[in-house]
């Protein structure tokens, strides 16, 4: 699980909405929403192919066990106004491999 606390110049309205299309881009679901708020969303499975590829092969209910036992995905975006009004806060807490992708390439496009 990786974290990060952002200030950035922009404002609520267009952080939040430039977070909510770059999750909407990289595939993520959206599950939770609060406007000019939060945003809550999940990707696919973190598993290992090789992994999953072994359990077919010499026990597939343990391939089935191993996926649904694998955790999602996941990005949670805290967003916070600044006291002048003209900036914002965000906090982004990301669990997964390609949610940390996901992190760093919004760490990115905020700055």
């Amino acid at each position: 699980m990786t974290s990060q606390n952002l200030t950035l110049g922009m404002s609520l309205d267009e952080s939040f909405k430039q977070v909510q299309q770059t999750l909407a881009t990289e595939n993520f679901k959206i599950t939770t929403v609060t406007p000019n708020s939060s945003i809550t969303s999940e990707g696919g499975r973190n598993f290992g192919w090789p992994i999953m590829i072994v359990c077919i092969l010499l026990f597939w209910p343990a391939a089935i066990v191993y996926y649904f036992m694998s955790s999602k995905n996941a990005i949670a975006a805290t967003f916070t106004g600044s006291d002048g009004g003209t900036g914002s806060v965000v906090s982004i807490t990301a669990n997964g491999k390609k949610a940390e992708v996901i992190l760093q390439h919004l760490t990115t496009i905020l700055k």
